[in-house]
């Protein structure tokens, strides 16, 4: 047998020094793998677990701060459990996709979240609520308004029929018959006339449309107008002939200047034999309260027996607002200073409280129409799409007191049947909401303002006119020319 020497290990010694290196490494490798392991698992966990989180607060302010969810789910018409489980999976299905958006300390993208809320929300809500807002500094949702796209097609009106006055469409002719619906004719000022346009609504852009003529379908190009008319929170302009009040909120940055402008403009119309016209366009709303002053001075002899008068008419307006009477809404009511409102909501302990309650029945038997108003003319309001919430409430309010209100310019916001929004915010996200405690679809402003078409539709002009053609209609139905010089067209 040969004898192994000190030498002949030398080999082997060296394998084994390599084996126990090669250990050392896996080891260390193994440990790095289940720390990245351990913090990619503690991230998810993480993000999961906020949105579980934000989820939960999500679900329960549907139910007790959302009347219009409340309702809903109430009624059968929404499983909540089913809408939280879908913006999870829609989360899910698009947060390792979209690479704009980046993690907040949660984990949770916050954009993405916040898409995914209102995705959904517009799919599964049944109640339209264009208060509703779903925001993070990056992303704002609110549901989409009807806006109308316009032909360059003209009518004239014959009896109960409609024939083509005007068409830029080679194969519609003068004196062919429309034979459409004939809620996609809106009345206009077109050269000097009264005619009727074809247009169509719609919440996406239209380039084309199909209308009937002849009983035949004919695809015609149709186009919205936008505008945006730059105007003082609250000023006024006269000519000869008109006063000019223009509004453009009802939240007034400076309360006490917004007061004290409103006074300026009572006295000038107090006496005044000129036309009136309001321009609410671009008034997004706050508290009708702080121009219902500028009706009254208008139609009204001042004293206080009038006043009361005019009081209990707004009141009965309002009654049967149903109000979500919960511990969520009546904090958050009081933390936005209302102190008033939260000490009605605490006279009651259902869930929903009508406020019919608080409005007496002598209240509610108030007559709306004013028999012998002070201002006897016409009393033009001009209207946008961002006419809205207590612009629109104004207007229902002045079109059922006075009859001699005519409404021009665009169809509405339409963002009134559900109001009074709160602001939530959901933790971990920082995903911001605005939720609607009160419901006015039962109140006598929502049942009988004839002009109201509805959530997203808002109230109808009754002469139509895009921010290009408002002068050219206010100046032909009011007679006077130097009305272009102060009013605004918003191109």
């Amino acid at each position: 047998m040969k004898k192994i020497t000190i030498s002949d290990l030398d080999g082997f010694t060296d394998i084994c020094e390599c084996e126990k290196m090669l250990g050392a490494v896996m080891k260390k490798l193994i440990s790095i793998f289940l720390i990245i392991y351990v913090n990619l698992f503690a991230i998810f966990a993480q993000d999961s677990l906020a949105i579980d989180k934000d989820c939960a607060e999500l679900k329960k302010y549907m139910q007790e701060a959302s009347i219009d969810c409340s309702m809903a789910i109430d009624e059968g018409l929404l499983d909540v459990d089913d809408v939280i489980q879908k913006i999870k999976v829609e989360y899910d299905s698009v947060k390792n996709k979209d690479k704009r958006d980046k993690k907040n300390s949660k984990g949770i993208y916050s954009k993405i979240f916040a898409e995914s809320i209102s995705n959904v929300f517009s799919k599964e809500l049944p109640y339209k609520n264009s208060h509703m807002f779903i925001y993070t500094k990056d992303f704002k949702y609110k549901p989409l308004k009807q806006f109308v796209f316009h032909s360059k097609i003209y009518f004239e009106k014959k009896g109960n029929e409609f024939y083509v006055e005007e068409s830029d469409v080679r194969a519609i002719k003068k004196g062919m018959k429309y034979t459409g619906d004939n809620q996609n004719l809106l009345k206009v000022i077109h050269n000097g006339r009264e005619l009727y346009r074809f247009g169509i609504f719609s919440e996406y852009m239209e380039k084309k449309a199909k209308i009937s003529i002849n009983d035949k379908s004919i695809k015609v190009p149709v186009k919205y107008v936008s505008s945006f008319v730059s105007n003082e929170e609250i000023s006024y302009k006269i000519t000869d002939k008109s006063i000019v009040v223009s509004i453009t909120t009802c939240r007034p940055k400076d309360l006490e200047k917004f007061r004290k402008r409103v006074s300026e403009i009572r006295k000038e119309i107090d006496s005044t034999d000129k036309t009136v016209i309001i321009d609410l366009r671009n008034n997004t709303g706050g508290f009708v309260d702080n121009i219902h002053m500028i009706l009254y001075s208008l139609l009204f002899e001042q004293n206080g027996e009038n006043l009361e008068y005019f009081s209990k008419m707004i009141n009965k307006q309002g009654s049967k607002i149903i109000e979500l009477n919960t511990q969520i809404v009546r904090d958050r009511v009081s933390v936005d200073g209302d102190k008033e409102k939260v000490v009605r909501l605490r006279k009651f302990e259902d869930k929903y409280l009508n406020w019919e309650k608080v409005i007496s029945e002598e209240d509610r038997n108030v007559e709306f129409i004013v028999k012998n108003p002070k201002y006897n003319k016409e009393l033009y309001i001009l209207t946008n799409a961002s006419t809205a919430s207590a612009a629109e409430d104004f207007i229902l309010f002045a079109k059922k007191i006075y009859n001699k209100v005519i409404i021009v310019g665009d169809n509405t916001c339409g963002c009134l049947t559900f109001s009074g929004p709160r602001s939530y915010l959901l933790p971990d996200s920082k995903v911001s909401l605005f939720l609607s405690p009160s419901d006015n679809r039962q109140t006598i402003a929502m049942i009988c303002g004839k002009n109201w078409k509805g959530e997203t539709y808002g109230v109808y002009p009754d002469y139509w006119a895009t921010s290009e053609e408002i002068v050219d209609t206010i100046v032909y139905l009011t007679k006077d020319e130097e009305l272009r010089k102060v009013i605004l067209t918003g191109k």
